[in-house]
């Protein structure tokens, strides 16, 4: 059935809605009133810092982040070194480790067991227990940089950040701002500008 028109006067729906990673399969996006208001503004930087945080969380590397809570995670996470063959030290239910390992074995051919070893062996050498925790803190500053990157300017990315509170969010709007300013001036951007186009270079005079 096709869908209806919106008229141009008509509020758009969820007004606090900006942009939602929506946990399909394949994965989709929800946009609300919050969005579209951001591009009736002028510059529209505020809505580029937005989708540059929201689509960084579509990244692979970063999928689980989004997908799953912390302690489903935490499980998936034990259960796949469990089926590598190495010992962790255990904070999941083994019942809840074992079902997810049960559930990881036969999606995982050959070559993925290789990696899986690989990798298992990569975190047991590092003697990191916050494995875990790095992780999800590095997804959420990963949104950070990318919203910096895709809206060229710090202010809406700092307005951005200000406004994440509350227990869905796992760093502080004063740590997100100094690793913020900290990726500012760092050469990781200056090289993503180079590679993209966007650097702006001022000639010297000889």
């Amino acid at each position: 059935m096709p869908g209806r028109t919106r008229s141009p006067t008509e509020p758009a729906p969820e007004p606090l809605v900006g942009i939602e990673i929506c946990q399909t399969h394949p994965v989709s996006l929800k946009v609300g009133g919050r969005f579209f208001k951001e591009l009736d503004k002028d510059g529209q930087r505020d809505t580029y810092a937005l989708l540059g945080r929201t689509l960084a969380g579509l990244r692979p590397e970063l999928a689980l982040a989004q997908r799953l809570l912390p302690e489903q995670l935490d499980a998936v996470f034990q259960a796949a070194l469990a089926l590598a063959g190495f010992s962790w030290r255990w904070t999941a239910p083994h019942a809840v480790i074992e079902a997810e390992r049960q559930k990881l074995e036969p999606a995982l051919p050959d070559s993925a067991r290789v990696a899986l070893a690989r990798a298992a062996q990569d975190v047991l050498r590092s003697g990191n227990t916050d494995v875990l925790k790095d992780y999800l803190a590095g997804a959420e500053l990963t949104g950070v940089r990318c919203a910096l990157f895709v809206a060229g300017d710090v202010e809406p990315v700092k307005r951005l950040v200000q406004g994440e509170t509350g227990s869905a969010y796992r760093i502080s709007p004063k740590e997100k701002i100094r690793e913020l300013m900290t990726f500012a001036v760092s050469e990781d951007l200056a090289t993503l500008r180079a590679a993209v186009g966007t650097a702006v270079e001022v000639p010297s005079r000889k």
